[in-house]
Formats: C-alpha cells, structure tokens, sequence
C-alpha cells in the first residue's frame, strides 16, 4: 500500500516499485482497515466520564478543555470520524472548528449541536433548545442549520430517557413539530437524528421523516399504547429510515 500526503494513491499484492527514500512500515501479521465512525457520542458534554451526573455543575469552559484532552483517544482506538450527538449552547461548533483548525488533536467531528426538545422535556436542564410548536421547532432547526453554525445533523428528542429516572418511553414532541423541524433540516439538506425509545414514539419520528432513529429499545414492551414485536421493522419500510442501536452496560 503506497500513501502520499495522507491519501492511499496505490495497492497491489506484490512489491510497489517506489523510492528507497520512502518510509517503510512492516504491516506483516496486522490488518490494516479504514478508520472506524463512532455514529453516536458525546465528545464535548461527557467525553470519556463515566459519571454524568455532573455535568450539570461543570461549566463549559472546564467542559471544553476535558474534551480538547479526551479527543485523542478516539484516534487511538481506530475512530477517525465521530458524531457528536448532542451538547449545549455553541460548544460541539467551536470544538469542530478547534479540529478543522488544527489547534487541537482528534478526529473528524460531525455535530448536532443542541438537541431540539419539548418545552419542559428531558433535556432541557442541559442547556438544550426547547420548543411550543411547530412554529419554534421550525426556528430551531433553522437557527441550527444557518451558515453561523452549519449543524451536520438536526438532533430531536423526540422521547423521555433512561439516565432521568423517568419513563424513557414517554413521547414529548407533537407530530406537528417533528415535521416542521425535518422539512426545514431536509431543506438546508442536513439528516435528523431523533432520539426515541419505544414503539409510539419510533413510529411518530419515523412517520413524520426522520433519517435515523437513535437508541429505539424498549420497541414491543414498553406501557401502553404497545406496538407489536418487528414493529422498527416494518416501520424501516416507510422511507428507508436507519437506526443507531445502544448498548449500556453498568453495575
């Protein structure tokens, strides 16, 4: 394999003709793959920390440093592209340009910026951006996309969650803002990711366009009004909707 400025220009299962000037590394007994896409963390709000209930006392500015210390450590690990899927106020933005800008080490990052979610709503102690309406949910998503911030994907939450205590299931946007914050994501051509668990609010996301379903469990079990099992796979058919399953592990 012949690299040239950071780009693979060449493969061939025998002997390159190349310069004896060329750095040469031995690769026998290894994989050499492309790097590795972590489609669904939190680089800038929790990084590496696995005790999140902090975060709520952190100021950003601490928030910003931790993170400009942890990014490395997706290069390590085979991760050259992540999506930070949420964080408060400007912060994911300014890390990405920190990146682009070479300031700080780390991989490609995609950002979503604030969540959109529903006045009162999970979320909203995180500094999120909070919606009545389908009229704010259309600002919102506006103001996300706009040359000022150029979110790379619109995030909705469209449910409750586990970390609160609460009935993660529980749906919070109406169908009327889910579908006025993807149309005008959709018109600035950049994908929603909704953050949904259970059946009834996997299917009013998907129903109203999302591109990606984020977490999507428990899908057939949750209280009332239930969805049947292979309910997320019908629901695929609609529009060819993706989903970004989670895993958790604890005590």
């Amino acid at each position: 394999m012949l690299l040239s400025d950071d780009k693979i220009v060449d493969v061939a299962t025998a002997e390159l003709d190349v310069s004896s000037d060329n750095t040469r590394v031995d690769c026998a007994g290894k994989w050499v793959m492309p790097g590795m896409i972590d489609v669904h963390t939190h680089t800038v709000m929790w990084g590496g920390e696995t005790n999140w209930g902090n975060i709520l006392d952190t100021p950003d500015e601490y928030l910003m440093v931790r993170s400009a210390a942890y990014l490395p450590w997706w290069l390590e690990g085979g991760f050259t592209t992540v999506l930070d899927a949420l964080a408060r106020r400007d912060m994911p933005f300014e890390m990405r340009r920190a990146l682009h800008d070479g300031i700080v080490l780390g991989p490609r990052i995609l950002v979503a910026g604030p969540a959109i979610v529903a006045t009162g709503a999970r979320g909203s102690f995180l500094g999120l951006r909070e919606v009545s309406g389908a009229d704010e949910a259309l600002k919102a998503a506006r103001e996300q996309t706009s040359i000022y911030r150029s979110a790379d994907v619109v995030k909705i939450m469209c449910t409750s969650e586990v970390l609160t205590g609460h009935l993660e299931s529980r749906v919070q946007l109406l169908e009327s803002e889910i579908a006025a914050t993807v149309d005008e994501a959709h018109h600035s051509g950049v994908p929603v990711h909704c953050h949904a668990y259970g059946g009834p609010g996997v299917r009013r996301a998907v129903e109203q366009g999302v591109d990606v379903i984020v977490h999507g469990q428990p899908i057939g079990w949750e209280p009332g009004p239930r969805d049947t099992p292979g309910v997320w796979q019908s629901l695929r058919k609609i529009d060819g909707g993706r989903y970004a399953d989670t895993d958790y592990s604890g005590n």
